[in-house]
């Protein structure tokens, strides 16, 4: 069998999973939608605390504050701020799962290792947009995660997301 590259894509709009921005970007990203399309283009899994035997607890359905977790605290390290889990649990309590167009398991191998992760498409909506602040970074933060992923194990490619 012989493999040959094709397409080389590298400018963004040149291909929807192509592109590039800075923090200063994503700071200025003030849009309060409510509601987000996303796409889960790779299996996504994510670390969500032990259970009482200390066995990992894995999550493959990205709950809102589940899939922004990760996310905030990410934008915490990179910008010296300090949203904290108050955010993550205002995700909690106004933020649902509203539509799952498909959804099914995956599973990855890397290193002799077999890993299982969710992916499809679904949307985010809000249920009570008053607090703008918040609104606008739950926006950035799923800007974000087109450059860094959703859950864990996102280095070996899994938790590719984007908003269509």
């Amino acid at each position: 069998m012989r493999l040959a590259i094709t397409h080389v894509y590298g400018a963004p709009g040149s291909h929807p999973w192509c592109g590039f921005t800075t923090l200063d970007e994503l700071r200025r990203v003030h849009a309060t939608p409510t509601h987000w399309a996303l796409e889960f283009a790779s299996p996504t899994a994510i670390r969500w605390g032990e259970a009482d035997n200390q066995a990992r607890r894995i999550e493959i359905f990205p709950q809102p504050r589940m899939a922004v977790a990760g996310l905030r605290s990410r934008w915490d390290k990179l910008t010296g701020d300090a949203w904290g889990r108050e955010f993550e649990e205002w995700a909690e309590r106004n933020v649902i799962v509203g539509t799952v167009r498909r959804w099914q398991m995956e599973s990855f191998t890397y290193q002799r290792q077999r890993y299982r992760g969710g992916l499809g498409a679904l949307e985010y909506h809000v249920l009570d947009a008053s607090r703008a602040e918040q609104v606008a970074h739950f926006n950035r933060l799923l800007h974000l995660a087109f450059y860094t992923g959703i859950g864990y194990k996102t280095t070996m490619g899994l938790g590719q997301v984007r908003i269509l």
